[in-house]
């Protein structure tokens, strides 16, 4: 018997659990005062006293289980390796990454194109919003850039512009500019190079990173990988990376794509 709740208690979500965990606390508490102040309900009968018990235990959790949802739909904060990592959701709206106040890393294809056509570069992408609107002189971010015909960087590499952005060359990009990894091992091993440039240029200020990899639309030989995936494999190869930042890491998410995101369950998964 105690195996079986053993099993049923791991196969339940984390949220769950911790929300279970802090009823049965609370009624261990109310126990203890019972004890000490005496039982109001010894005269009740003892299915109704067993019915209060499970009527109180359900309250509680309900209550802790809806507070603890809706605090995590707003962002988490985790530690990775002894790196402080924020996870923040913000409205496109209000400029999303580009209101934060440190490095933003951009990604963008091997070849580091700027041509925003909604071809190579969507107009409504970070990547596309990012030349539309913060860039003032192209000419001069494809010097920084060392743009020359189809040159292809290695995935993972950073070129600081303005002291402000991190371009990161992050996918590889088809005849038919298309976007793609070949396969997953080829986006996780971008990201840990990403994490040891980052950890190169950073130079001690704070840095904030979009939810990589959920808008490349082709993983050949493999599944697309879901959003929570993504967040995931990001935290993930921070974790195996082994580098370490003395300002936060901040994965920025905005609100439609953290509908599709059970970020509290994600603090058990790492």
């Amino acid at each position: 018997m105690a195996k079986k709740i053993r099993l049923i208690w791991g196969r339940l979500p984390k949220l769950h659990k911790d929300s279970l965990a802090v009823a049965f606390a609370v009624f261990a508490f109310m126990l203890s005062l019972v004890d000490i102040l005496g039982n109001p309900l010894r005269e009740v009968k003892w299915h109704f006293r067993l019915l209060a018990i499970v009527a109180f235990l359900v309250l509680i959790y309900i209550i802790v289980a809806v507070i603890k949802e809706r605090n995590a739909q707003n962002g988490l904060s985790l530690t990775i390796n002894r790196n402080a990592v924020k996870i923040e959701v913000r409205d496109i709206k209000d400029g999303g990454i580009f209101k934060f106040h440190g490095w933003k890393l951009i990604s963008f294809n091997e070849y580091f194109d700027t041509t925003v056509d909604d071809v190579i570069i969507n107009h409504n992408s970070i990547n596309g919003k990012f030349i539309d609107d913060y860039v003032e002189d192209i000419n001069d971010l494809n010097t920084v850039l060392n743009n020359t015909p189809r040159k292809a960087h290695k995935l993972g590499t950073i070129v600081p512009y303005k002291n402000e952005y991190m371009c990161l060359s992050f996918s590889k990009f088809d005849t038919k500019n298309q976007a793609f990894f070949n396969g997953r091992g080829e986006y996780e091993q971008c990201l840990r190079e990403m994490w040891a440039e980052i950890r190169r240029v950073y130079a001690n200020k704070p840095v904030a990173i979009p939810l990589l990899g959920s808008s490349i639309p082709i993983f050949r030989n493999t599944t697309r990988p879901t959003k929570y995936e993504c967040l995931k494999c990001i935290l993930c190869t921070l974790k195996s990376s082994n580098v370490y930042f003395d300002k936060a890491v901040t994965v920025i998410i905005d609100k439609e794509s953290a509908q599709e995101i059970n970020l509290y369950e994600l603090k058990g998964a790492l």
